[in-house]
């Protein structure tokens, strides 16, 4: 399938392969474009658990290569991010997967204008972000919409992940 820039998305179309939205500027979980542009794609966000999933099995089995390839695309020259930068997201993606095993959702993933990369998960109405900066600092925000509860490192970078966060990561981004 060829999309362009200005076509309807899939959830528009009503493709057989999900409800899906059309985004650009950063990778969506749940499968990328091959087009030499970025062109990117999430899945519609869901209101609650159970998780029905809305892509092909080939492209999810794919995922882990598909966001490492993005996340190369990062540091490619003139891009967002260096090499070492990268180095730091996947070696606290390592640590993340150490602690929550491989039930670990790939995250929604943008490089910020703080020079970071966030890491996003979205479960019904609670949002988790995890920036990761060069030096393998984090921060870190969470938000359940219903209940407007926030919790976060408040602008003050940590080194590791922190109880609080592992606790709402085991919550938002596990796939159960």
């Amino acid at each position: 399938m060829n999309l362009t820039l200005g076509s309807p998305s899939i959830a528009q179309t009503g493709s057989a392969a999900g409800h899906l939205e059309l985004w650009s500027g950063m990778w969506g979980p749940d499968f990328a474009s091959p087009l030499p542009y970025e062109v990117v794609f999430r899945r519609a966000a869901r209101p609650s658990r159970p998780r029905i999933p809305t892509i092909d099995m080939d492209i999810r089995d794919d995922l882990p290569s598909i966001w490492n390839r993005y996340l190369d695309s990062l540091a490619r020259p003139g891009g967002p991010c260096d090499i070492e930068h990268v180095a730091a997201v996947r070696a606290i993606w390592s640590e993340l997967l150490r602690f929550l095993g491989a039930e670990l959702r790939i995250p929604r993933t943008q490089p910020t204008a703080e020079g970071g990369v966030l890491l996003a998960w979205d479960l019904g109405s609670e949002h988790l972000e995890l920036e990761v900066f060069p030096d393998r600092s984090l921060h870190w925000f969470y938000r359940d919409r219903k209940t407007n509860h926030f919790e976060g490192s408040n602008d003050e970078p940590v080194r590791s992940i922190v109880v609080p966060l592992r606790d709402h990561l085991n919550r938002v981004a596990l796939d159960r």
